[in-house]
């Protein structure tokens, strides 16, 4: 705790006490969104009632025996905190590029929308979002990084690898 000092004059006796500082009751200032994980599977399935999603077939890395290479489709979930306020609606995409060069290979965008008459947004909880990748080509095997965008502003990366499948790879028993 940040705490002031304050030195009492009286006639008799001098006194210095620590007195807290009191907390502001003004709007704190917005911190930045932020996202503690993406998460890539090969499939979401949304529970029907609650919503809830389960994430199918979580994958690290691509792996292709050729390029340029094609993937048919994938998603890349990841869950928004920090967030304060009653806002309308909230614009969300999420890139993927090639690493080090902001070559954007795929870009997905999604708009959340807001009741008028929902509570005011808690900062503690998340708010989930997947998007869709569909038809994405890799031009070569290299370094390639997901970047997620709230109303423009970058909440969150992640890297990823995407490989060659060689013949020794693929004759692996394992």
């Amino acid at each position: 705790m940040v705490s002031q000092f304050i030195r009492v004059d009286t006639f008799t006796d001098w006194r210095v006490y620590i007195v807290p500082n009191m907390p502001d009751h003004s709007e704190p200032p917005q911190e930045p969104a932020l996202i503690p994980g993406i998460i890539l599977s090969d499939l979401i399935i949304r529970e029907a009632g609650s919503n809830k999603p389960s994430l199918i077939g979580c994958f690290q890395a691509f792996n292709f025996p050729q390029f340029p290479a094609r993937i048919g489709r994938f998603f890349v979930s990841v869950t928004i905190t920090n967030l304060r306020g009653r806002p309308n609606a909230l614009n969300a995409t999420c890139r993927l590029e090639v690493a080090g060069t902001g070559h954007v290979v795929s870009s997905v965008s999604a708009q959340i929308q807001f009741a008028p008459e929902n509570r005011p947004l808690d900062p503690r909880v998340g708010i989930d979002i997947s998007f869709p990748f569909m038809n994405v080509a890799f031009p070569s095997a290299g370094a390639y990084t997901f970047i997620v965008l709230i109303d423009n502003e970058e909440v969150g990366r992640r890297n990823i690898e995407v490989s060659a499948i060689t013949a020794a790879a693929a004759n692996s028993p394992i």
